[in-house]
């Protein structure tokens, strides 16, 4: 089933992509990437290669035996093209160096060039998902890449580029440090963009290869940049986001068991979370989230009693002293309330005293951190380790989802591998272990094919295109949910680029949670807080009926409806318009400082002839207005409290 409604490309926008994507790979000799071999600058391929057209692109042949092959898949209902760039040494001895590869070097034409940009996730950075405009005038030149080797970690791959009459929407899909460069310094309005690995410059062994990071781009017309946002979510959501069982990840109810939560954490205690939660909660739920904690630190020896679990990973066996069914009675037990269990692994840190951090064969090293090693996801025995470990725990224990969180720096570890194996061998670590992890992944799958998997890097650290190909994101910050200010500043932006993503709150009250609501919403107050029998479950239920009635509309068009601000005194929304069902809702807030009772909002997406039924889901107050009465002159939302929000739902009255 498919929840999504919304914009697409024009049948003009059609027309002007197909002849742009066309032209840009129609001659061999020029082609939108370039790269150094042996010293020579490559745009194209000349007389030094044999080129051949493919059923997916280009192959070509150099004289010394690199095969270059570049793919290229367009989808002209989107207005959207993707492609990638590998190389390979058929040779038999070392291949020349191989530098300066640009899987996009390419140039855009076009009056006022202005770029949207976005900041990345870093814990408690106040600007984290931020969109930031910057007109691109001649003389400017930006460079941005993530400041660790995860590929959302302080800068995202994610752009739109106005220019002209229209722009193109640009993602770079590469798990671990990329580069994205845009020179406005030619003439006549033109922007060079190049996108790279952050550092390569190596030789191939024989039979080596290695593959870029992906491109991924949309082109649009006009300068409507609601437009633009809407087109991308419409292709993201049918095309790229993760399918299992050929659908998509339906919108998810969560209850949290984190054992990091609190201490001694066991097996009975889950079912003495499930027994509150059988009682008090007055609808069922669809996950029940197991993270950090139920392994093993070596042998049998417990993690015992701590609160930072995920600290310490590389002991990969169901700890049985807490576990004794290896958790099979609680997933046993879920299943029969139609709920699943989801299972936290951190498999690429290993942590000092754990059984894999004795393992040399299969671990990085750097000097100056002895705490941790790096797992080596390109490394093909450390793979079928890994995956072998996590087959026996998810079918002995019965979870469903395998959860993959990663809370360290690969950068380092990578740059020292590179340096022990000599000269001319810059970037070559990392790039075989980020497309390890892709092969990682699709191993995973091909084990749990009815699920997905949930991807989480020290909260939204690694939610890349390729990433998001492979994954779902439930948890897309580990910012506290309870900053309430930041988690609708952090939507306001995320909802751009992502039409899926989960969030949650402890604290329950309808500001608290209807500032996290997302298609994947969990509510964790904490597991003192479900364990009591006294504590009330009236304001969970209430939140979670809210949310019942809108989960769906999240997948649909989104209208931010105010800027960002980092401070408590303004309002702050934003709008979902389903235009096949001429339904959505809106969501406001007045935050603590927020002078204003009573604001003005115009809504987007509408039909102007119809009559619109408003709800507002926390009152129940009701309100009948037209659409062209919503999206020229607003509607008045009243919020006496501060802080408090409303919550209007609209559909067509009959």
């Amino acid at each position: 089933m498919s929840y999504m409604n919304g914009t697409n490309s024009s049948y003009e926008e059609q027309k002007i992509a197909s002849e742009y994507f066309t032209g840009l790979f129609e001659d061999p000799a020029s082609l939108p990437l370039s790269f150094i071999y042996g010293g020579k600058e490559y745009r194209g391929f000349d007389s030094d290669f044999a080129v051949k057209r493919t059923a997916d692109g280009i192959e070509a042949l150099h004289s010394d035996g690199l095969l270059v092959k570049v793919g290229v898949k367009y989808d002209p209902e989107y207005a959207q093209c993707e492609w990638t760039l590998g190389f390979e040494n058929t040779g038999k001895s070392d291949s020349a160096i191989l530098s300066s590869v640009y899987p996009a070097d390419m140039r855009f034409t076009g009056v006022n060039p202005v770029l949207s940009s976005s900041v990345g996730d870093r814990v408690r950075d106040p600007y984290a998902f931020a969109r930031i405009d910057t007109p691109l005038r001649a003389g400017t030149r930006m460079s941005f890449f993530p400041i660790w080797g995860k590929s959302t970690g302080s800068q995202k791959p994610y752009y739109r580029l106005d220019y002209g009459n229209g722009g193109m929407i640009i993602a770079i899909g590469w798990h671990g440090r990329w580069k994205a460069d845009f020179f406005a310094d030619d003439p006549d309005d033109t922007v060079r963009f190049r996108a790279s690995q952050f550092r390569f410059g190596s030789y191939l062994k024989p039979g080596e290869s290695v593959e870029m990071p992906s491109l991924c781009m949309i082109k649009y017309s006009g300068r409507d940049r609601n437009h633009a946002i809407n087109c991308w979510r419409r292709w993201y959501y049918d095309r790229a986001y993760y399918r299992y069982n050929g659908k998509q990840m339906s919108p998810k109810k969560i209850v949290g068991g984190s054992l990091s939560l609190s201490r001694n954490i066991n097996e009975g205690t889950f079912h003495e979370l499930l027994d509150n939660l059988d009682r008090k909660l007055d609808s069922p739920y669809d996950l029940f989230w197991v993270d950090a904690g139920w392994y093993y630190k070596r042998g049998t020896e417990s993690l015992g009693d701590r609160r930072a679990y995920w600290n310490i990973t590389g002991t990969w066996r169901m700890d049985e002293s807490r576990f004794p069914t290896k958790m099979k009675s609680v997933t046993d037990r879920l299943r029969k309330k139609g709920a699943e269990m989801l299972l936290w692994f951190e498999p690429e840190r290993a942590t000092v005293g754990t059984e894999l951090y004795d393992r040399d064969d299969l671990c990085m090293s750097v000097k100056e951190d002895a705490t941790y090693r790096l797992a080596d996801m390109g490394n093909p025995e450390f793979r079928r380790f890994m995956i072998g470990s996590v087959e026996k725990i998810m079918k002995e224990s019965g979870a469903a989802i395998y959860r993959q969180d990663f809370n360290f720096d690969p950068y380092r570890y990578w740059v020292q591998a590179d340096a022990e194996q000599g000269e001319n061998r810059c970037g070559i670590t990392e790039n075989h272990y980020v497309n390890g992890i892709h092969e990682y992944y699709r191993e995973i799958h091909s084990l749990f094919p009815e699920y997905p998997i949930d991807m989480c890097a020290s909260g939204g650290m690694r939610n890349d295109i390729s990433v998001m190909r492979d994954s779902v994101m439930l948890t897309f910050t580990d910012t506290d949910w309870n900053n309430f200010t930041q988690m609708q500043n952090m939507r306001l932006g995320m909802f751009e680029w992502y039409s899926s993503f989960g969030g949650g709150t402890s604290v329950i009250s309808p500001y608290a949670a209807q500032s996290n609501f997302a298609p994947f919403f969990a509510i964790q107050p904490g597991v003192g807080y479900i364990l009591d029998p006294d504590k009330p479950y009236d304001g969970i239920n209430r939140q979670f009926a809210v949310w019942e009635q809108i989960k769906d509309l999240m997948f649909c068009d989104y209208y931010p409806l105010t800027g960002r601000d980092d401070g408590d005194g303004m309002w702050c929304a934003w709008e979902f318009s389903d235009p096949g069902k001429n339904s959505g809702f809106a969501q406001f807030f007045r935050r603590p400082g927020a002078g204003e009772e009573t604001k003005k909002f115009r809504l987007f997406g509408l039909d102007a002839g119809k009559t619109y039924r408003l709800t507002e889901l926390n009152s129940g107050e009701e309100r009948l207005m037209t659409g062209d009465t919503l999206m020229s002159e607003g509607i008045a939302i009243s919020i006496p409290e501060k802080p408090g929000c409303a919550l209007w739902k609209f559909v067509i009255s009959n």
